[in-house]
């Protein structure tokens, strides 16, 4: 888990610095686009890389539902 979080700090980071100039730029300024473009995909790609943090997560969760290795126990 922890190779994916410096990932995700960086796109955070890229992703402000694409808001702030976004937020620079002048109304109908022909580059005002692009950062929001750039956002769009970065939003996505954190997105991702957040599912694949969350996901062995929950998958510890199932193998060891209620105490029990193996998941829920049997009725």
């Amino acid at each position: 888990m922890d190779g994916l979080d410096n990932p995700i700090s960086r796109i955070t980071a890229r992703m402000r610095d694409r808001v702030r100039e976004w937020r620079t730029l002048p109304e109908g300024h022909a580059r005002r686009s692009l950062p929001r473009e750039a956002v769009a995909i970065l939003d996505r790609r954190h997105a991702i890389l957040a599912r694949a943090i969350a996901s062995p997560a929950l998958e510890r969760e199932d193998l060891f539902r209620n105490g029990q290795p193996g998941g829920p126990p049997k009725a």
